[in-house]
């Protein structure tokens, strides 16, 4: 495993939490923790620069934030010095928990339904509420966004898109009904 550059399937016995990639990985493969509902947590190391189609998708529990004994807080985090390009297709679609994500500053491209349905309703002292995405400021570097990367994101209130995006693909934002502030 000394020579480890990508992880294919997830093996190690189903789901886990927290997941620590280790740092010599250079990308994470198509489906690799796909579907693993009890991954709350995933630290992503700095020399992965593409996380493939559905990696993450249909994680139910990812993205729920919580702070170690160091101070440090988790939920999705990329490593200092992070070299990530591009998040391709349904990467984290249906993260449905995801509330918060701070992309790398050396991300380019958002790739198509990458994180579609990250809004789930959930019921929480007796009252329904959604919950999911809701503020997103995309790095300086992004160049795309691709059909459908935030569609159903319901919670999503704010977005901050910086001048170096060139293209935004059809109904890349559909149905982000509480989209209230929009900065260009």
């Amino acid at each position: 495993c000394d020579h480890l550059k990508a992880v294919g399937s997830y093996t190690e016995g189903g789901d886990a939490d927290p997941y620590a990639l280790p740092d010599r990985l250079t990308s994470i493969q198509e489906e690799t923790f796909y579907g693993c509902t009890r991954l709350s947590s995933v630290k992503i190391g700095p020399n992965v620069t593409d996380i493939w189609h559905w990696a993450f998708a249909y994680c139910y529990s990812l993205g729920q934030n919580y702070t170690d004994e160091s101070g440090v807080t988790y939920g999705v985090y990329f490593d200092e010095g992070s070299r990530l390009r591009y998040i391709h297709q349904g990467a984290f679609q249906k993260c449905i928990v995801l509330d918060n994500i701070t992309l790398p500053d050396t991300l380019e491209h958002i790739g198509p339904n990458a994180f579609q349905e990250c809004t789930a309703i959930m019921e929480r002292n007796g009252r329904k509420e959604y919950v999911g995405l809701k503020d997103l400021v995309l790095p300086d570097s992004v160049k795309s966004i691709g059909e459908k990367a935030f569609m159903y994101c319901f919670t999503l209130d704010t977005l901050s898109i910086p001048a170096t995006v060139e293209t935004i693909e059809d109904k890349a934002f559909y149905s982000c009904s509480h989209l209230k502030d929009l900065e260009f």
